[in-house]
């Protein structure tokens, strides 16, 4: 047997840091932070506790590392939508992919869900929440006003807290909750609807 390679090594490492961070993702959605220890993210990531300070300094640098994820993939995604070539198209996909976050991320949208219902025990994290809302909410009404809406600043406004309320209500309800009309009700409002 071959020794292996420093690539092979480093594919190693970050296989063993994304088994860790999905394993407290799971945990912190489902038991929430504070009941949540290192020991129990090692049990269910299969990795020896030590393992963890390997990648994390603490329980606290991991759920940094978790937030700075989510936030990475929200500036993907920013980046293709603006990449659309009109305003309806672009909210379209905003809508969209946010019901699709909702659906096929569920974890990651309990402990957003939930971590935003406790900002202040996490100042760090509370302050680039904010620098992102304010850097996205000017974003959402240009692009609302690039549609035609009356006050786009209110609109858009709104619309965020909307989202952010049918998160919580798909989050409480889960199954039994309407997202898809949900989200044709976002469509039929700002008249997204594919046209043939």
């Amino acid at each position: 047997m071959s020794p292996r390679t420093s690539k092979q090594y480093k594919e190693i490492r970050e296989q063993s840091r994304e088994k860790i961070m999905m394993a407290a993702l799971e945990l912190f959605a489902g038991r929430g932070f504070h009941n949540t220890s290192i020991s129990q993210i090692a049990k269910q990531a299969g990795v020896a506790k030590g393992l963890i300070y390997n990648y994390f300094s603490s329980k606290e640098d991991l759920l940094h590392a978790i937030i700075d994820r989510a936030l990475a993939e929200g500036d993907e995604f920013f980046a293709k939508m603006t990449g659309l070539s009109d305003a309806r198209q672009q909210l379209r996909y905003l809508i969209g992919q946010s019901f699709e976050l909702m659906e096929t991320q569920f974890d990651y949208t309990k402990l957003l869900t939930s971590l935003s219902l406790q900002l202040d025990q996490f100042p760090g994290i509370m302050e680039t929440v904010r620098e992102k809302y304010s850097s996205t909410l000017p974003l959402l009404e240009q692009l609302l006003d690039r549609i035609g809406v009356e006050d786009a600043a209110g609109e858009a406004k709104l619309l965020a807290a909307l989202l952010d309320g049918i998160g919580v209500q798909y989050i409480v309800l889960h199954h039994d909750y309407p997202l898809e009309e949900m989200k044709q009700l976002l469509y039929k409002r700002y008249n997204l609807n594919e046209r043939s």
